[in-house]
């Protein structure tokens, strides 16, 4: 009620100066939240980089451990594979040395 009544006695060039007062703060905090509303966006879009980021790490960590499957499997395979061409160098050898005894 207070309000009414002071909002009453005020002139005409006082109201209009109340509401130009009003429409500038009204601008001030539409600014405000403007600013607020693009900081947000910014940050939202910065979380899904940084999970894109992270789904990419996680992609590149299973590429380099199926590499490193794969560099295994195939020093395996070479160790074996020298392995058996030892036991043949060495049956060869073998065999050399019974004909040449023979």
């Amino acid at each position: 009620m207070d309000m009414k009544k002071t909002l009453k006695k005020m002139s005409k060039l006082e109201l209009v100066e109340l509401l130009a007062e009003q429409e500038r703060e009204i601008q001030s905090l539409r600014q405000q939240l403007e600013e607020k509303e693009k900081l947000i966006e910014e940050r939202t879009l910065r979380f899904e980089e940084f999970g894109n980021l992270a789904q990419a790490a996680l992609a590149v960590n299973e590429v380099f451990e199926a590499a490193q499957r794969a560099a295994d499997q195939y020093v395996d395979s070479i160790k074996t594979m020298v392995e058996e061409r030892l036991q043949q160098d060495e049956e060869w050898n073998g065999r050399e040395i019974d004909s040449t005894n023979t």
